[in-house]
């Protein structure tokens, strides 16, 4: 008889245990998901408001190498 008392009690234990263990899993979780969905609020930005004016764009060529000079004869 006392081997089944004993196992009615464990059952209890366990019982009461897996009710706390899951409320509190629950909230945990809850807890973390909502920081979680606050969280991607800040890293979600939204695109940046266009520029009223344009942008210019001036192209320029680029400049000629300067051209070595002849070579000078040389004075008898």
């Amino acid at each position: 008889m006392s081997l089944s008392a004993f196992c009615i009690e464990q059952r209890e234990k366990e019982g009461k245990f897996l009710k706390s263990f899951l409320l509190y899993s629950l909230v945990t979780s809850s807890v973390i998901h909502c920081l979680a969905l606050l969280g991607i609020r800040w890293f979600w930005e939204p695109f940046p408001a266009l520029a009223e004016d344009p942008i210019e764009i001036i192209m320029v060529d680029a400049p000629e190498p300067p051209q070595p000079e002849p070579p000078q004869p040389e004075p008898p």
